[in-house]
């Protein structure tokens, strides 16, 4: 008995020890913390890879390298309103040939140029712009292939602002129909001559589902995450000016080749196009392009990229017509509700804090819905600001900038936001790391891909909430760190 007595003596005298240890040595804080609202607005969000681009066209010569210095300056200024531009460059010239020194220089020139803007480039390379691709391309695949490692020696040297790369240098406006290159055989070979050259950091389009699922079958292209489609005929008719097929016509795994009716292409696309971008023009008013109609559309192709003028018919109609739904954006024009919703579109929903005492960590949790019609298609970093507000100098407020960590980095993949889901970002912060007292708390989403691992210079992604955006993101919430109970 005696024994017992001693054992549970001295594990109480261990237990005291221990609880001694945590009551004198150990920091306690307490934590309170207060979320700001979260109000979503219909405010257009002005951010990359998204939205309205207009068409700039060049016809490669041999003349000097600064032959379309002027154009370009004017072509910048008319696209001033626009993120995107739809760069067609025209190899006519040179459909018997090499291109020269002199072209190259001129590719590279324009590509240059444009870099110095916020603009992404929309690329295609082509032999036509009147509808005669047959007459004007080259007689032989092999000079077309030739092009392609030419041009994409100049193209992978621009890949912080070439975006797509449309088409395979062949077709009526490269648009890939009326071609002598157009046989599965012609076509595959020339896709993934492409593919091999072109960066990885720039995604690749074609024409039509059919010609994408007939690429990914028979050339040497691993599973998609990089081609994505381009729809010139968006919204025309039940077949979209022939590219789908008619209302019997079905395609399947075995027959891929095939082209499906309007309704299996689309539920092709609301797969294919979470992860790849699609886009193109409309054209030709009709009832498929009435506003009702066009949104469930273009949100279920995921469409984040749309011509601004053409066709003006159209676009005219949607700045007439009014969006009815069951949100802020009712009784909107139906343009405005397509220009806020075309790409990406993120909102701030929730956030909160835990604090766990034994770990001495404070966790981050935040809420973000993507309603827009497709993903980002491109990952951005994102970093929490801590801004102490009850300095003795608050113009000097003390700021710490907190990286998230490699697994918060994994739940900032950001491509991978799909359209009307809620994504959660947690971060842990020690406590011990940070002085008492009260804090702003900010978060910020940036994209360094055109900043050349410059911060400042790396553009801030907006949200489409009624938070004011500062230098140090969006506040999204206050802390107050006391020591003690």
């Amino acid at each position: 008995m005696k024994k017992i007595i001693l054992i549970l003596i001295a594990c109480i005298s261990i237990l005291l020890c221990t609880f001694t240890f945590f009551w004198i040595d150990k920091n306690y804080y307490t934590i309170n913390y207060t979320s700001n609202a979260f109000n979503e607005t219909a405010q257009f969000l002005d951010n990359p890879y998204c939205g309205w681009y207009q068409i700039c066209t060049y016809m490669i010569t041999d003349d000097a390298y600064n032959h379309f210095d002027d154009l370009t300056n004017r072509y910048i200024r008319t696209c001033s309103n626009t993120r995107l531009a739809l760069i067609e460059i025209n190899l006519k010239n040179f459909n018997d040939k090499d291109l020269s020194d002199n072209a190259l220089k001129q590719i590279d020139r324009i590509l240059t140029m444009w870099k110095n803007g916020k603009h992404q480039l929309i690329l295609r390379f082509m032999y036509d712009w009147d509808g005669k691709a047959i007459e004007t391309e080259p007689s032989d695949i092999s000079i077309i292939k030739k092009h392609m490692e030419q041009t994409a020696q100049i193209v992978n040297l621009h890949t912080d602002n070439v975006y797509i790369l449309q088409g395979i240098f062949v077709g009526n406006h490269a648009e890939m129909n009326n071609s002598n290159y157009m046989s599965t055989d012609s076509m595959t070979i020339l896709a993934n001559h492409l593919n091999n050259l072109i960066s990885k950091d720039i995604f690749l389009s074609v024409r039509t589902p059919q010609q994408l699922r007939t690429i990914l079958q028979t050339a040497s292209i691993p599973a998609n995450n990089r081609i994505g489609l381009y729809n010139d005929g968006m919204l025309g008719s039940d077949l979209d000016l022939g590219t789908y097929g008619a209302a019997n016509d079905t395609f399947t795994d075995e027959h891929y080749d095939l082209k499906g009716n309007r309704i299996q292409e689309l539920n092709y696309q609301n797969e294919l196009c979470k992860n790849v971008p699609n886009g193109g023009e409309v054209v030709l008013d009709n009832y498929l392009n009435d506003i009702d109609n066009a949104v469930d559309a273009l949100s279920t192709m995921h469409v984040s990229y749309l011509n601004c003028l053409h066709d003006a018919t159209v676009i005219n109609k949607w700045k007439t017509q009014i969006y009815q739904g069951n949100d802020i954006f009712n009784g909107v024009t139906g343009y405005d509700y397509i220009t806020t919703h075309l790409g990406y579109r993120y909102t701030f929903v929730d956030s909160s804090i835990n604090y766990t005492p034994f770990n001495d960590i404070f966790m981050i949790k935040l809420d973000i819905k993507n309603v827009g019609f497709s993903s980002s298609y491109h990952d951005f970093n994102g970093m929490l600001n801590l801004v102490k507000t009850d300095s003795d100098n608050p113009k000097t407020a003390d700021k710490k900038s907190i990286s998230f960590s490699k697994d918060i980095t994994t739940a900032l993949h950001t491509s991978s936001w799909q359209p009307n889901s809620v994504i959660t970002i947690d971060t842990s912060i020690p406590v011990q790391s940070i002085e008492t007292g009260v804090y702003d708390i900010y978060i910020k989403l940036y994209n360094q891909i055109n900043a050349n691992n410059n911060f400042d210079k790396a553009e801030t992604i907006q949200f489409a909430n009624d938070i004011p955006l500062t230098e140090n993101g969006y506040k999204i919430g206050t802390i107050n760190i006391k020591q003690g109970f």
